[in-house]
């Protein structure tokens, strides 16, 4: 069972593009700088229809894990 997502019209505006961005990580897992000392856990900031992202994941050598993302002006 699947539940329903309900976005704002920005956030259905988004969500493609912050898709695609995440999809890239697939494809790319190391683009991002870790952020501790352990390797696995890395963080990237994207630009995303004029506004920025911070993507925060785990890459365990297999597979990747999105953790958080968060809009840049967000208090972090």
């Amino acid at each position: 069972m699947s539940l329903p997502i309900l976005l704002r019209s920005s956030q259905r505006k988004s969500s493609p593009e912050i898709i695609a961005r995440a999809q890239l990580l697939s494809r790319h897992p190391k683009l991002g700088r870790p952020i501790s000392t352990r390797e696995e856990y890395r963080q990237i900031v994207m630009q995303v229809l004029g506004g920025t992202y911070v993507f925060q994941y785990r890459y365990d050598g297999n597979r990747v894990v999105m953790l958080r993302l968060f809009h840049g002006r967000e208090a972090r």
